[in-house]
């Protein structure tokens, strides 16, 4: 063999230089290192790992050692030539292997290769969190999340949103996420989504859900919907005058019953609810104005059931349908479905009037037998009526003259599912009424005790609550005198001397408006004859509805002012007991030092203003006078009870020198605080005057003032006498005179007689020989809002039938009122000539 004879020629060359004496030729074998490993089969992706071996050499020893990768991607950290080395392995998408190679190599140069195979296996992230969460609207709620990684490290988190309303996100790249839900009409579901990825860019997903829930409010209403009643009658629930809730209907007395269930964010949302007829009752279409929601929660009393008893808007009624139409009336541009429109109008509503209109819808409903009485042509029911004033106007004067009116109001007052049926009384507590209209300048004021007495204008009275009810008794008191013309048994008429005593009033609660509440009050009165016992004493009652308010208000004053005040019927200021010349009001001047001028009665008095009460003291001798009662130094306390478009109407108490109340001047009067100088312009003054329409009468019944851009002043009475529904040219009676501006800034308006036969002149405008002035009135501006104007009138009536009846007194009057600017009148005078 060739490599053997050359080890052995090596030998033997070996052999020879070391001088051997054995000729013959050896030969020797090495043995190469054995190499036994020690790896892993697998391990983790990304991540070191340690192989080893054990190398030995039978025959020497092992001089080197070298690993290397000879398959797949990984990297020798250190130890690659030791007998153990740190491998750093790979990330993989999948499952991968490593193979690694060991060298060993003796001191002989002999060399053995092991090679070792590693299964690389990816590792995921994973990532868990709870399956579904619950919560409300507007509310914070926290999503945390599990993320497991055998090892390595999550190097991002993102957080997004996958579906539902949008919430507000943040920490959406951390481990937890923070959510601030949306406020929702609806409830509603939301999706989270969250993604880790690891250090070598594996990635893991989670997701999670929100169930939003709305914050509601929820309120059972439980109401009748009465006319006779309405039975299978269609009930609508407004919010805000948008319909809400239907398919609710009656049973067969007129009950219903729903649960009203609002969003929180409609808690302040103003509910109505309507009640539609059906078969023999389609002309009912009614409507209550109830209140806010929170305010009926509240008024539920804690247990989430609203009824009659905790307010009485929950019966559908007539008279909840009548106070709607005029309170829209009075509210002009306002929005009527509103706690504050309703607070502020229903104070201007004449409750006359109300049961006017309401008896006029029940006729309508119940007793349209005739031709006047059915609803006009094209108008579907009650509802549909009073959303035209002007149908409305027509129908009620219509049906004001029929016996099914009458019979009608009537049944209204016998109806107790008209009314509520209980009620909460203070011990002690102040009802004032207030004004039926900005024509009326004062109303009543009755204070109840806690002793169970009272005094109605000084006239005294027991009372006792009964449910709904508040029962007064008086004690027999005259309240005024009259002398009324009677006629006896023997067919003789004689004037007679009467006094008229309160005997009972009763006033049961219909509706609770927040700031006021409406009364039908049922009066019963006597008549006594003392100096004519031919005549036995009579009885006589009425029933009417009322408006009362329990709570005052503030008076705010910016000095200096001057207040225009009403006096009550008990107090006239009169020049002299000879002549007519009464003023109805006081004039003062309130300075800010606290000082005052009375400037009718021309006395310096103080004023001033504590918690919102203004008084008045420091009355002279020159007091104002109380029929045959002088009010030397006594004080005026003022109060505010209710604001109108003429002015503020002030509960007016009058106190003795010793400030002791003298009940018999309690009253409620209309004031007028003017700071600015508003007066007439002559470009401002042209234009027609005149009084409010009242509801139920002929609108061709009216009077009314115009003055004209030259000066021409008409004053202008209609009556429709025949009641044709036209006016005539005979039904139209015309006072001709001038207007002018005084030196003081007030509208003087003139009225002429013919001297002749002392008759209305139509072309006499000014004082000659042939037109003798008959009447004056000075208006002087208090308060001008749009097209209402307040005014200090003066009327002053001159003595022009001396030759007829002698020496006349002086016929003059003073007091405020309160006059519309009109766009048409029912007559036009210039048809007839006159400019």
């Amino acid at each position: 063999m060739k490599r053997l004879s050359l080890l052995c020629a090596s030998s033997v060359l070996v052999l020879t230089g070391c001088g051997g004496s054995d000729d013959k030729e050896k030969v020797v074998n090495n043995t190469p290192p054995v190499i036994e490993l020690q790896s892993t089969s697998s391990s983790p992706e990304n991540k070191q790992t340690t192989v080893s071996a054990t190398v030995s050499d039978p025959d020497g020893s092992v001089s080197t050692m070298q690993w290397s990768v000879t398959d797949g991607d990984a990297e020798i950290i250190s130890g690659g030539q030791t007998d153990t080395a740190v491998i750093k392995l790979p990330a993989v998408e999948s499952d991968a292997t490593v193979t690694l190679q060991l060298t060993a190599t003796d001191d002989a140069g002999d060399s053995t290769q092991q090679t070792t195979t590693i299964t690389v296996n990816q590792i995921e992230p994973s990532v868990s969190m709870q399956e579904s969460y619950t919560a409300e609207e507007k509310t914070d709620v926290t999503i945390t999340s599990d993320v497991d990684l055998d090892h390595g490290s999550i190097a991002s988190y993102q957080w997004t949103q996958t579906s539902g309303p949008e919430a507000q996100l943040s920490g959406t790249d951390t481990d937890s996420l923070q959510l601030t839900l949306p406020e929702l009409d609806n409830d509603a579901t939301a999706t989270f989504e969250l993604t880790v990825t690891d250090d070598d860019g594996d990635t893991a997903t989670a997701s999670t859900s929100v169930e939003i829930k709305r914050i509601t409010s929820s309120l059972t209403i439980n109401g009748l919907a009465t006319d006779a009643p309405l039975d299978n009658a269609e009930i609508t629930v407004l919010l805000n005058g948008e319909e809400y809730m239907d398919g609710i209907v009656t049973d067969a007395s007129g009950n219903y019953s729903f649960t009203l269930e609002v969003d929180e964010s409609q808690n302040n949302a103003f509910v109505a609810i309507k009640a539609k007829g059906t078969g023999d009752q389609a002309a009912a279409g009614l409507i209550s104005l109830l209140s806010n929601v929170d305010t009926l929660i509240e008024d539920s009393q804690g247990d989430g059931v609203l009824d009659i008893d905790d307010n009485p808007g929950t019966t559908v009624s007539n008279i909840t349908t009548a106070k709607y139409a005029l309170m829209k009336r009075a509210a002009k541009d306002k929005d009527i479905f509103s706690e504050e429109t309703v607070e502020e109008v229903s104070e201007e509503v004449d409750p006359q009037l109300v049961l006017k209109l309401a008896t006029a819808i029940k006729v309508a409903i119940d007793k349209a037998t005739t031709a006047e009485t059915q609803l006009p042509e094209g108008v579907t029911d009650t509802l549909a009526l009073i959303e035209s004033e002007e149908q409305t106007n027509a129908y009620v004067e219509t049906v004001v003259q029929t016996p099914q009116f009458e019979e009608a109001q009537q049944e209204i007052f016998e109806d107790p599912t008209l009314l509520a049926t209980d009620a909460t009384f203070d011990d002690e507590f102040v009802f004032y009424t207030l004004p039926a209209s900005d024509l009326q300048n004062y109303s009543s004021v009755l204070r109840f005790f806690s002793d169970r007495t009272g005094t109605d204008a000084g006239v005294s009275f027991t009372w006792q609550p009964d449910g709904a009810k508040l029962l007064l008794t008086y004690g027999g008191d005259v309240r005024f005198v009259s002398f009324p013309s009677k006629t006896n048994a023997a067919g003789d008429t004689y004037q007679v001397y009467q006094e008229n005593i309160p005997v009972s009033r009763t006033y049961t609660l219909i509706s609770d408006n927040g700031n006021t509440q409406d009364f039908l009050m049922t009066y019963v009165n006597e008549m006594r004859y003392p100096d004519n016992p031919e005549f036995e004493a009579e009885r006589s009652g009425w029933t009417e509805l009322l408006t009362v308010k329990k709570t005052i208000s503030p008076i705010e004053i910016t000095a200096p002012t001057r207040l225009y005040l009403t006096l009550p019927e008990s107090i006239v200021l009169q020049d002299d007991d000879t002549s007519y010349d009464q003023t109805y009001y006081e004039q003062f001047d309130l300075n800010a030092d606290g000082s005052a001028t009375a400037l009718l009665t021309d006395q310096q008095v103080s004023w001033s203003l504590d918690n919102g009460v203004l008084t008045i003291e420091g009355f002279s001798s020159k007091a104002l006078v109380s029929e045959a009662e002088a009010l030397e130094g006594s004080t005026l306390v003022l109060r505010k009870f209710s604001e109108r478009r003429s002015g503020d109407v002030l509960a007016l108490e009058v106190r003795d020198e010793t400030g002791k109340p003298v009940y018999r001047h309690d009253a409620g009067v209309l004031a007028v605080f003017k700071s600015d100088e508003e007066s007439w312009s002559a470009d401002s003054v042209p234009g027609i005057y005149g009084y409010d329409t009242i509801l139920g009468e002929s609108e061709l019944d009216r009077f009314w003032f115009e003055l004209k851009e030259n000066g021409h002043a008409f004053t202008v009475s209609s009556n429709d006498d025949n009641e044709d529904g036209v006016l005539q040219e005979d039904e139209v009676l015309v006072y001709s005179g001038s207007w002018s501006i005084n030196a003081e800034g007030k509208l003087v308006i003139t009225r002429f007689y013919d001297s002749d036969n002392l008759s209305p002149s139509q072309t006499c405008f000014i004082e000659s020989a042939s037109c003798v002035l008959y009447h004056q009135r000075t208006w002087e501006l208090l308060k001008q809002n749009e097209k209402d104007i307040t005014l200090m009138h003066v009327h002053d009536f001159k003595p022009v039938f001396v030759e007829y009846y002698g020496p006349y007194p002086t016929d003059i009057t003073r007091d405020i009122r309160t006059l519309e600017k009109l766009d048409t009148v029912p007559f036009d005078i210039s048809s007839i000539g006159l400019q």
